[in-house]
């Protein structure tokens, strides 16, 4: 996993709930108009255009459902990386930082670690590097 797609965590997570938001706003079916060539019932069978209406499945709707099931796919494999970490502090770093967006400075504050924002920044961009 590296640092870019953490960074996306954050926002995929924003995104999904605007985007659930705008799901409930959208009607399922919008009407949806075609014509087609006809011809009369009987001899001399002339063809002429026939316009035809009915209700399809919202195009957008669609699309967005799409979308939602990619930015979830990038979510759920951001938290499947995060519950394999197994050195507690880095964890909680990569938490703080790209889950929760703090600054560096204020996650190396809260964690309470005689370390630098820019230390624990370098040991956890390390740690992605590897793995």
């Amino acid at each position: 996993m590296t640092a870019k797609e953490l960074s996306q965590y954050k926002s995929a997570k924003a995104e999904i709930k605007s985007i659930h938001r705008e799901l409930q706003e959208l009607p399922d079916y919008i009407e949806g108009t075609d014509t087609v060539k006809g011809s009369s019932p009987e001899y001399p069978y002339t063809e002429h255009p026939v316009t035809i209406r009915g209700h399809i499945p919202n195009p957008r709707k669609e699309k967005l459902l799409t979308r939602v099931e990619r930015l979830e796919r990038i979510v759920s494999e951001v938290d499947a990386f995060l519950d394999g970490i197994e050195d507690v502090n880095i964890a909680r770093a990569i938490r703080l930082h790209y889950v929760n967006g703090q600054e560096w400075w204020k996650v190396a504050g809260k964690m309470g670690l005689e370390v630098t924002a820019g230390a624990l920044k370098k040991k956890t961009l390390r740690f992605l590097k590897k793995s």
